[in-house]
């Protein structure tokens, strides 16, 4: 079934190109840990939904990504860069 509105791709940054938030659903071992410098230079926003948290809350911090996991409180960077106002 093709659905219009969805692109797959083989390749985690390509699906992450121009996007406005990160959604973690897996806990696979390729997606742990990705070039974070990578994704804030193609995303649209520095934003990432960790459903599984995978990623550190203080490693997101230093990171300048605005992080919101399951039941941790969620991490806030003021300076986080977004392109799209």
């Amino acid at each position: 079934m093709e659905v219009p509105q969805v692109v797959l791709t083989n390749d985690m940054y390509d699906a992450i190109d121009k996007s406005d938030a990160l959604v973690i659903c897996t806990e696979w071992q390729e997606f742990q840990s990705p070039d974070f410098s990578k994704l804030k230079g193609m995303m649209n926003n520095h934003v990432i939904f960790d459903g599984r948290n995978i990623f550190s809350q203080s490693q997101m911090m230093d990171l300048g990504f605005n992080y919101y996991s399951v039941g941790r409180p969620t991490v806030v960077n003021c300076d986080s860069h977004s392109r799209a106002k």
